[in-house]
């Protein structure tokens, strides 16, 4: 069952979902390479709306928050990174309560990544968040409360500061993790080889 605001909510589709206030920024993006990005955020508003006034909003909203972008910009002309600020201009404009993100840095680079966190920062406090990642050091960073889910089943909800990641993925697969570095034999040992990571074969 779902409860938004206190309430038992249904939500049957996207236009029910901004209607409730949830808006949600998918993993993979939704848009029309062939349209500009005023064009492809208008398709998810009120047509009542003219495209030039879409425009003006964009302009205004990625000033408050720092996203940078060009409404009048066709799409395949745009970074990965700059992609993703439409997906989130977009849901923006819907004036959400609820801001759902998926895994909103999978497909960013290192630089571009670190960017959006620092958006996601800016948005805290103005906006209710869900952040859905396995990324842990994101996790740490930006949630005030983590739930961890396995196998469907919600298996620890705990607040950001009582918890650490070694915690968070002994709920996650269910049993404890150590991380073994291989001994360091020089210089010409040290490679960018990810350390071994060794479980314990006890379920909890």
């Amino acid at each position: 069952s779902v409860q938004f605001d206190g309430r038992p909510a249904q939500v049957r589709n996207p236009q029910e979902a901004r209607q409730l206030g949830i808006a949600m920024v998918f993993q993979h993006f939704s848009l029309f390479d062939t349209l500009t990005v005023a064009e492809n955020v208008w398709l998810g508003l009120d047509k009542s709306l003219a495209l030039a006034e879409v425009a003006r909003r964009i302009t205004a909203k990625a000033a408050d928050y720092g996203l940078d972008i060009d409404p009048e910009r066709p799409v395949h002309t745009l970074s990965v990174g700059e992609m993703q600020r439409v997906e989130i201009i977009r849901a923006l404009l819907t004036n959400p309560q609820l801001l759902i993100l998926d895994e909103p840095t999978t497909s960013l680079g290192e630089r571009e990544r670190d960017r959006l966190l620092s958006v996601i920062e800016g948005l805290k406090g103005k906006v209710g968040i869900i952040y859905v990642s396995h990324n842990l050091d994101e996790i740490m960073r930006l949630s005030d409360r983590i739930t961890v889910l396995r196998d469907g089943q919600n298996v620890g909800t705990t607040q950001a500061g009582d918890t650490s990641e070694s915690e968070l993925i002994r709920l996650m697969i269910g049993r404890k993790a150590y991380s073994v570095f291989k001994r360091d034999r020089g210089p010409e040992s040290r490679t960018h080889e990810p350390p071994i990571l060794r479980i314990e074969n006890v379920c909890t």
